[in-house]
């Protein structure tokens, strides 16, 4: 009978270990898995010392449970504190995008589950967009923080997108018609007013739809740092 490998992730600081069972099948996914969350330590490792540079007291986050409520990080302030859940386009080194990818729906198995825009459950008060990740010229990827050159990071209110993304019509409804659109058809992309788009990747092995917004988009409701090496 052929199932799906358990997977065991062990997190230590900025080290990740995996353990691998029923492997054979799944080498390869789990390869890139293992790259994955090897990457987002070393670029979490790096942020949380420029955010202890800019005097903020971050409190990184490595229970699993969590991260899936949508928090890698609290900001802990005298009145409030900030949980903060980091997109990263850890996939795009040393390009510079002009769009974010919003999570709309993706699969686990045969199940389609809820993107993270929209997922009522998740507890996040802000975003980390994290843009312009740049790496020595050396690094053929990114293997260790002083590999990491620097990156663009733009803070935004979690309900303040919401908010804004509704004043275009870009609710929960609109979305999910779109999103349904793009997977009963064969298109791979389609265009919204006001230089939004809706793109499904089917080559992922979750098969995520996402919406598409400007990166300036982000910088004017948000606020926008440059952390250098």
């Amino acid at each position: 009978m052929n199932t799906k490998p358990t997977i065991t992730v062990y997190s230590n600081g900025s080290m990740v270990y995996f353990c691998y069972l029923n492997k054979v099948k799944y080498s390869k996914l789990m390869s890139q898995f293992n790259a994955d969350l090897y990457k987002e330590s070393i670029l979490a490792a790096f942020l949380d010392e420029k955010y202890k540079e800019q005097g903020w007291y971050a409190e990184r986050i490595y229970d699993k449970e969590t991260q899936k409520q949508g928090i890698d990080v609290i900001f802990r302030g005298k009145r409030l504190d900030r949980r903060v859940d980091e997109k990263a386009q850890l996939s795009y080194l040393n390009k510079s995008l002009e769009t974010f990818a919003l999570e709309l729906s993706y699969f686990i198995g045969n199940t389609q589950k809820q993107g993270w825009l929209f997922d009522s459950h998740k507890l996040t008060d802000g975003y980390a967009f994290v843009f312009d990740i740049k790496v020595n010229n050396t690094a053929k990827t990114l293997e260790s923080v002083s590999d990491l050159v620097s990156c663009e990071v733009v803070f935004v209110k979690r309900l303040l997108l919401l908010n804004e993304l509704a004043k275009h019509e870009l609710n929960i409804n609109t979305c999910s018609t779109f999103d349904e659109q793009l997977r009963s058809s064969a298109e791979i992309e389609l265009e919204y007013p006001d230089d939004f788009r809706f793109r499904i990747s089917r080559q992922l092995e979750e098969v995520p739809v996402n919406l598409l917004v400007r990166k300036s988009f982000l910088e004017a409701i948000g606020k926008k740092y440059v952390f250098k090496a």
